[in-house]
């Protein structure tokens, strides 16, 4: 009995190291459905697995994060070198899997903005106006009101 429970154990064991393997490369590009799928196993089993070891459940959580890296390689191999037929399901993937790196926006969050005094509140918004004067803050949304930035009442003065 006691071999049994070690053969089921050394099986479990393979089919674990197996899965996060291919879950990891290029071919499971970091999903779990696909990966399940290609290599033949069963889905709800392999997340009843994660369910009862957390060292798996980590393990599956970085080949995720690891297959999503390869497929952005991939796809940032595939638009520099444009052997693409579609180049613009490659520009989605690239916005997609490395947001910080492709993004056409970037986003810039102030925080503890009610900590910064009233002058510096107004400064910035001065040097914003020049600069949307000047055409550098074409794609930033202007506020409306002195509210929106957190100074005073009112509508904002030009």
């Amino acid at each position: 009995m006691a071999d049994d429970i070690k053969t089921m154990t050394d099986k479990t064991d393979t089919i674990k190291k197996r899965f996060l393997e291919f879950l990891k490369a290029k071919d499971g590009c970091g999903n779990v459905s696909f990966t399940c799928d290609k290599l033949g196993m069963s889905r709800s089993y392999m997340y009843e697995l994660r369910s009862e070891d957390a060292v798996f459940a980590d393990d599956w959580d970085n080949a995720v994060i690891e297959g999503k890296m390869v497929l952005g390689d991939e796809a940032e191999f595939h638009l520099r070198k444009h052997m693409v037929k579609n180049v613009v399901a490659v520009i989605f993937a690239l916005k997609n899997l490395r947001p910080n790196e492709w993004a056409d926006k970037k986003q810039l969050d102030i925080p503890q903005l009610e900590s910064v005094s009233d002058s510096l509140k107004e400064a910035i918004y001065a040097n914003y106006k020049d600069n949307l004067k000047r055409g550098t803050s074409k794609n930033i949304k202007e506020p409306t009101s002195r509210e929106a930035i957190g100074v005073g009442k009112g509508k904002l003065q030009d």
